[in-house]
Formats: C-alpha cells, structure tokens, sequence
C-alpha cells in the first residue's frame, strides 16, 4: 500500500510577516509558525 502524501503535507497556523512583490507577479510570503 503506497502512501500518497509520504507526510509532507500538514497544516501550521502562522502569522503573516511579510507579503513582498516583485516584477513578474512574484512574491515571497515570510510567515513566522513557531512549530515549524
């Protein structure tokens, strides 16, 4: 039996630091998730 996910999806609550945009509809979301 495979296991589809092989555990690399999860959910994480974290709180938006950041929300950067750069040309070419680019853009980094720095988020702190103590969990992590």
């Amino acid at each position: 039996m495979s296991r589809e996910h092989r555990n690399s999806i999860f959910v994480e609550s974290a709180e938006v630091l950041a929300n950067d945009a750069f040309p070419g509809d680019q853009y980094v979301l720095r988020v702190h998730a103590p969990k992590l």
